[in-house]
């Protein structure tokens, strides 16, 4: 078995607020960094749909927040676009993956063989939520990833921060599969 993917924090971990949803001015863009890079090596490295990984050459990251990617029943925030800033250092942290990361503004900007429904070249789509802190001090991060028409699948992280870093620690709600 591999061992859930985490990512280092590198900012002091933020106290509870009891807040439902942190905006990025409130919670540092480091620790936003870390946790959304924990969710997509979590997406791309265990959670593919594949019973081995494929290693997608390719990952499509969009740029704008989505809840209601991972299970649309949850509560949900305003869709909030990631920063230039954010978005060039979660490529800089997802470095050692096998993959290109490619920033889109939206999904429908991502080709897609009409024919099949499969991302060119092999490529994967990942699409997250906005970050939701808990009481206990865990976020809550909506996420999906998306290959072909039917092969996607969405589900809400857990995720606490142990040992320096934000690891995954369980689902929460709907997981779905296509």
């Amino acid at each position: 078995d591999t061992p859930a993917p985490t990512a280092t924090l590198s900012a002091a971990y933020p106290a509870p607020t009891g807040q439902l949803q942190l905006t990025p001015a409130t919670l540092d863009i480091d620790t936003q960094v870390d946790i959304y890079t924990a969710v997509i090596r979590q997406l791309y490295q265990v959670d593919h749909t594949f019973e081995n990984a494929p290693n997608f050459p390719v990952i499509y990251l969009v740029q704008f927040t989505d809840d209601s990617v991972g299970d649309p029943n949850i509560p949900q925030g305003a869709s909030v676009e990631l920063a230039e800033k954010q978005r060039s250092a979660i490529t800089s942290a997802l470095a050692g993956l096998p993959a290109e990361i490619k920033w889109v503004a939206a999904f429908k900007d991502v080709p897609i063989d009409a024919s099949n429904g499969v991302v060119e070249g092999k490529g994967a789509i990942i699409h997250l939520g906005n970050i939701h802190v808990q009481d206990d001090g865990s976020v809550q991060v909506s996420a999906s990833l998306y290959f072909a028409s039917q092969g996607a699948a969405g589900k809400t992280y857990i995720l606490a921060f142990q040992n320096g870093a934000w690891t995954i620690t369980g689902t929460t709600g709907v997981d779905w599969i296509s």
